[in-house]
């Protein structure tokens, strides 16, 4: 995979894959099931420590599954990432209470927006909506 420009699902078909011990987050982050139906293979069962799970990569003993925005903050000189064609982005949300005036809350939001929402998506703050 190194050195290539993209992947695809398929590509990785039979990788194992990294596991948490939440059912629900294992199975999003691994894409499991996957759009044709096959299990994603179990790779090592590991906590929540990003540098533990990089290390495991490292080490040959799985793949990891990572958002892009992440990945900068944490990228080590012996891993690469390919961009996976056929995982569609993640969403995120950010919920407040209805009439919030702490301007701390107003703060993150713009951050939060800054950080998140690519230049020309069509993402749109919950207050203008």
């Amino acid at each position: 995979m190194a050195g290539t420009r993209s992947a695809t699902l398929a590509d990785i078909a039979d990788e194992p894959m990294l596991r948490s011990t939440d059912p629900d987050w294992d199975a999003f982050w691994r894409v499991d099931p996957r759009p044709d139906g096959r299990q994603a293979p179990d790779g090592p069962l590991l906590g929540g420590a990003a540098a533990d799970r990089f290390e495991a990569v490292a080490e040959g003993r799985a793949v990891a599954i990572v958002p892009a925005s992440t990945w900068g903050p944490v990228q080590r000189p012996d891993l690469t990432t390919v961009p996976l064609r056929d995982v569609p982005p993640s969403q995120t949300v950010l919920v407040t209470r209805a009439g919030e005036q702490n301007p701390l809350v107003a703060q993150f939001g713009a951050i939060a927006a800054d950080v998140l929402v690519p230049p020309g998506s069509t993402g749109v703050p919950v207050s203008e909506r």
